[in-house]
């Protein structure tokens, strides 16, 4: 899973630009098609969803 989006910073980069550009990953190895699919049920999942979410805004 990957998400990327802009962040205000709330401080000024050399160029006076206050915004990020954030970048997350999250990898996790599985073994079959109905490992992955019964991840997507679990908790950690979900809230790696919701932080991709929040960059998001």
């Amino acid at each position: 899973m990957y998400s990327f989006g802009s962040v205000e910073s709330g401080v000024a980069a050399s160029n006076a630009r206050t915004v990020r550009t954030v970048i997350f990953t999250a990898h996790r190895d599985v073994a079959t098609m109905q490992e992955a699919i019964g991840y997507t049920d679990s908790d950690e999942y979900l809230q790696v969803q919701a932080m991709l979410a929040s960059f998001r805004g």
